[in-house]
């Protein structure tokens, strides 16, 4: 008992379903067959009316018109074509006589048939005077016996062969009108059958959606009912046990469902919470106060010493840089933006260490029109600088670059020439910010290059973020990898 409710609704569709489809696709295969082979008929019979009727008055005027030329001008039919100008008779003869005996299997009616086959007779004859004609030309005379002959045989044989022309297209006209009675008759039956089954079917089928409407629509109600209140969030709703059919599957299923939609939103907001603290302390690790006062010192310094040109250069860095970080609120910024913040950063640094720091920023243009997230490679200058550059405790050259990558990707390179990373120290820090080992509180060193991974995977996807090689005393190099987007307002714009 248990197994047939499981199966009822499925059940009940599957005949509703037959009940409606069957019917109407007998009823199109019937219907289809007749107006095929009635198509078929008229499609037949205008093809014989077109093959007979070109071959009507044009085929007795031309080619009596061209035995004419032949007997008065004592040319034969091989020289005819080039003398006169004129067709030759025999490919006329040949051509008409193919043309009936095309007509053969789909003439309709035995007279027409015999009019097919009687024709035929004619152009065989039709030939054979031809024929005389041309061998007494071809002999050099006989200009009254063949006059005499295309008046009295070839002439008559033409008349004939267009008297029975006319008279099998005035039949097969009949024969088609014939054909569209029945076409009509198709018609109205058509209709009528049309109406019978439609009404046969939308009896049966309101029978059975009202047998399964009463048996599906109140649990389902008390479903949709509690489905609501878990919309407005009450994710403690519990669906009581029903039936034991596909119901009870739909219930455990709710259940099941809205269990895991409340730990699912918990789970997104504590995300939420802890992303919102990584860009918190991503912009922490940018815009601290140390690198604004050490830059407004600098500033005030070259003013002491009335350098304008060098404080107007270094104020316009600073401008570009915030304005760049700011960027209006969005997320996303073009990479020609991101190389000015990049360019401003290591032109404010410059002032400060230019005893120790060099630099190279190379974008090619044509990126400049793609996008990349905000705030991605200063972390990664910044990071260069102060535990590559600065510990090298000489001059060192930080170099930026940009390129397309055969998979239409952008990769980003910071790289320096700095102290570099032992073995231990390069696994530790890829160990942090892959976030297999937790870095802590007071160890900030690759926590800018841990912020900048974890917000391109949560933007681009996992398959996206940064790599790093190190060799101790030689240099790091760091490489960022993200997807290749053309800029768009929609996409840069958001908040």
């Amino acid at each position: 008992m248990k197994q047939s409710r499981k199966h009822s609704i499925r059940s009940r569709l599957y005949i509703l379903s037959f009940g409606i489809l069957v019917p109407f696709v007998v009823l199109g295969a019937y219907l289809t067959t007749s107006l095929i082979k009635l198509t078929n008929s008229y499609d037949k019979i205008v093809r014989n009316i077109t093959v007979a009727n070109s071959y009507n008055i044009e085929f007795k005027k031309d080619y009596d018109y061209v035995l004419y030329r032949m007997i008065i001008s004592s040319v034969n039919a091989k020289d005819s074509a080039q003398k006169l100008g004129l067709q030759d008779p025999y490919i006329m003869l040949d051509g008409v006589t193919q043309r009936y005996r095309s007509l053969r299997g789909s003439t309709t009616g035995q007279e027409n048939e015999r009019r097919i086959e009687s024709t035929i007779r004619m152009l065989t004859n039709l030939r054979k005077y031809t024929q005389t004609i041309d061998d007494n030309i071809s002999r050099g005379g006989k200009y009254n016996e063949n006059s005499q002959m295309l008046d009295l045989d070839i002439r008559n044989v033409t008349e004939l062969v267009l008297e029975n022309t006319q008279e099998y297209i005035f039949y097969e006209v009949t024969e088609m009108e014939t054909v569209r009675t029945e076409l009509q008759a198709k018609k109205n039956q058509a209709v009528t059958l049309t109406f019978i089954v439609f009404a046969a079917a939308l009896v049966w089928s309101v029978l059975l959606i009202r047998n399964m409407v009463r048996n599906i629509s109140i649990p389902l109600g008390n479903l949709c009912a509690l489905t609501r209140q878990v919309a407005h969030g009450n994710f403690e709703t519990r669906v009581r046990t029903g039936s034991t059919d596909e119901i009870q599957t739909l219930n455990d299923s709710f259940n099941s469902m809205t269990e895991q939609i409340g730990e699912l939103v918990e789970n997104t907001r504590m995300e939420q919470v802890n992303q919102r603290k990584t860009e918190l302390k991503l912009l922490q690790a940018q815009i601290n106060p140390h690198f604004l006062y050490n830059t407004l010192d600098t500033i005030v310094w070259l003013a002491e010493a009335e350098e304008k040109g060098q404080v107007v250069s270094m104020v316009t860095s600073l401008s570009d840089f915030f304005r760049t970080t700011l960027s209006q609120g969005r997320d996303y910024i073009t990479v020609e933006e991101e190389e000015l913040h990049v360019r401003s950063y290591l032109q404010i640094q410059k002032f400060r260490y230019q005893d120790i720091l060099d630099y190279r920023v190379c974008f090619p243009e044509e990126l400049y029109l793609y996008t990349t997230l905000k705030l991605t490679l200063q972390p990664i200058v910044e990071n260069a600088l102060y535990h590559g550059i600065k510990n090298k405790r000489c001059k060192g050259v930080i170099c930026v670059s940009a390129r397309m990558t055969d998979k239409q990707e952008i990769e980003f390179t910071v790289s320096d020439d700095g102290v570099g990373m032992t073995s231990a120290e390069l696994d530790d820090l890829r160990n942090r910010i892959s976030g297999r080992t937790e870095t802590a509180a007071d160890n900030i060193h690759g926590i800018g290059l841990l912020n900048v991974n974890e917000r391109i995977r949560l933007n681009y996807g996992p398959q996206y973020g940064i790599e790093v090689e190190s060799t101790y005393g030689a240099g790091t190099t760091v490489t960022v990898l993200i997807p290749a987007k053309r800029y768009n307002n929609s996409e840069t714009d958001g908040s």
